[in-house]
């Protein structure tokens, strides 16, 4: 018996404003695989991510997900407040999604994704490998199922790919 897919999309139309970006998409993707958008610039992927990342009340009827399988959208904007701390913000950002953000959880956090440094550093003051890693934490700690994320390498270097890789080979492994 095939497990039932976290998300699955139905012959769903996508357009940006008047153009049309694809006429009919379908997919499934089953918990502990991905699936990974490629095309060039404008062709639609970001759309597609927000499309799929809507509240479940405002998904369109091609597009289902399946019970309990809660999104994280990695965009390219992080959302961070720039004046906070590393360590305030990485706290607020857990609490925000309902995940274990007491001091030592925040703390093997900085330390896995290599913040420690700059945990009292202002958001502002990072570079943009460094938002990204602290995003990647945030995401990594959610608890969400599935996570849907806009260019996952940039700004990254090559630790910090490895790092996302492994998190992500993590994450698959636990059904996500």
């Amino acid at each position: 018996m095939t497990a039932a897919p976290l998300i699955e999309v139905q012959s769903l139309p996508l357009s940006r404003g008047k153009r049309t970006l694809a006429k009919a998409l379908s997919f499934k993707v089953a918990g502990g695989s991905f699936l990974e958008l490629q095309g060039p610039n404008g062709s639609g992927k970001t759309s597609l991510l927000r499309a799929l990342a809507r509240p479940a009340a405002q998904l369109e009827s091609q597009i289902k997900r399946l019970d309990g399988a809660d999104v994280f959208l990695l965009g390219q904007s992080s959302g961070f407040r720039p004046e906070l701390e590393v360590r305030t913000q990485l706290t607020l950002s857990l609490t925000l999604y309902g995940a274990k953000a007491d001091p030592n959880r925040v703390q093997s956090l900085l330390e896995q994704f290599g913040l420690v440094r700059h945990a009292t550093y202002r958001v502002r003051q990072l570079s943009q490998g460094q938002v990204r890693r602290l995003m990647l934490a945030v995401m990594a700690a959610s608890g969400r199922a599935v996570w849907l994320i806009d260019e996952p390498l940039n700004a990254l270097d090559l630790n910090a790919i490895a790092l996302f890789e492994e998190t992500l080979k993590d994450h698959l492994s636990h059904g996500g």
